[in-house]
């Protein structure tokens, strides 16, 4: 019985190995038969569903107990009922159900992390992370510098509705706003620091100049903010030891930026740089913003306790703001939602969920927030350095559509890295002794 125990468990470190890059890596259709049951993101939610069974199984069959922090799970399921009763003021139910399986399996995803991550895998769940993380890059490097590429051979493999959104932002220069890979500098700083041979540290800086060039031509300044934002607080946990790397460091930095801005003018004639200089036309992005935050207040005044339902943002618009909200650059035959959401997770959730669930995100994400702050605190480089990637991807969602498989899951991948980590590494404070 124990070999059998000891497969399952082995089967299931697999087996998130493989969600890993299913959810870091576009949605593709994995066969050219067999329709939606054999598209990347599919498959992912049917193995989350299989390993947090097993390892309730698991669990019974060894007779011991799951060990959960009661204050965790009390706030996710305040969190999620919160968000569950939008349900009684949604007229698109479609549009609902929708929504409300990307929460319901980013929560999964958050405790099946929490059961499968240990302080003795945890480097092998994070070299999944980083390698996913490179395909990612040279899939962007294709695009951006092949388009054809991607186009002709690849894109016929993605699914439909991404594609379509792919395209849509291809075509206003904006290239792989999804991809977060700027969220795995903390780590590879670490590792960089860490590593003792040369040619290991040489791929670390290769990595670290790859995914800066990828963010500045990406032409989405929220990827600069969190990268700007991961960068320096990884920076300042990690001072101590990076003195030896400082000059290092600041060459990669700078080499990085003036060879992607270099290459970039060359490409597209604009980078992520001159939309900082808030030209006329990048000010209308912001004020859009600020019609979209009124709008969806609006919305959640209609229905202020449960808001108007999860998915259910774009249905509730006037009719003007439906059709400003609307595209057919995509095709000739279809007409292309391009914002369905008021980019901010804030207003998303008032506007959606109303009072009640926003309550209870807050107290998620105060708790949260009470919790790392005490743990950036500690001399465990480890969990803060994701506790710092947590948070850069929390960024996102203050100005992006937040309600999509591959952001949810892979923020509450990190949270469950958070959370584990946590038990398995002790915090320890300043004079040695364990946080609580």
């Amino acid at each position: 019985m124990r070999k059998t125990e000891f497969s399952i468990e082995k089967i299931n470190e697999i087996i998130l190995v493989i969600i890993i890059f299913f959810m870091r890596l576009p949605p593709i259709y994995l066969l050219p038969f067999g329709g939606i049951f054999v598209m990347t993101h599919n498959i992912t939610r049917f193995f989350i569903v299989v390993i947090f069974v097993s390892s309730i199984y698991l669990s019974f069959k060894k007779k011991e107990q799951i060990i959960l922090d009661r204050r965790l799970i009390l706030v996710v399921s305040l969190f999620f009922l919160g968000q569950s009763l939008s349900v009684l003021a949604a007229k698109n139910i479609i549009a609902f159900l929708s929504s409300y399986k990307d929460i319901v399996f980013a929560i999964l995803m958050l405790f099946v992390t929490f059961f499968i991550v240990t302080k003795k895998n945890i480097h092998f769940f994070i070299m999944a992370l980083l390698a996913s993380s490179l395909i990612n890059i040279l899939f962007q490097l294709i695009t951006y510098f092949f388009p054809h590429i991607t186009f002709n051979y690849i894109s016929p493999f993605f699914y439909e509705k991404y594609l379509h959104f792919f395209e849509y932002q291809f075509n206003r220069n904006r290239f792989f706003g999804d991809s977060f890979d700027e969220i795995m500098i903390p780590l590879i700083i670490l590792y960089l620091i860490q590593e003792k041979k040369f040619i290991n540290k040489l791929f670390y800086i290769l990595f670290t100049i790859l995914i800066i060039f990828v963010t500045l031509i990406s032409n989405w300044r929220t990827k600069a903010v969190i990268f700007i934002f991961v960068f320096f607080t990884s920076i300042y946990k990690l001072r101590k030891r990076i003195k030896n790397h400082a000059f290092t460091i600041l060459v990669i930095l700078v080499s990085a930026i003036a060879v992607s801005s270099f290459l970039s003018s060359g490409v597209i004639k604009t980078s992520v740089l001159t939309r900082f200089l808030f030209e006329e036309e990048e000010t209308k992005t912001i004020t859009s913003r600020v019609s979209y935050w009124k709008d969806a207040l609006e919305i959640g005044l209609r229905s202020p306790f449960v808001g108007v339902g999860l998915g259910n943002y774009f249905d509730n618009l006037s009719t003007s703001s439906k059709k400003t909200n609307e595209t057919s650059q995509i095709d000739r035959y279809r007409k292309f939602i391009f914002i369905d959401d008021p980019h901010s997770i804030f207003f998303s959730i008032f506007a959606t969920t109303g009072i009640i669930g926003l309550l209870s995100f807050l107290s998620v994400l105060s708790f949260f927030l009470i919790r790392d702050l005490s743990g950036i605190r500690s001399q465990n480089e480890l969990p803060t350095l994701i506790i710092c990637m947590f948070w850069g991807l929390f960024i996102f969602s203050l100005m992006n559509p937040w309600v999509n498989f591959s952001y949810l899951s892979f923020m509450f991948l990190i949270r469950g890295f958070c959370e584990k980590l946590r038990l398995s590494i002790p915090i320890k404070n300043k004079n040695g002794s364990i946080q609580k």
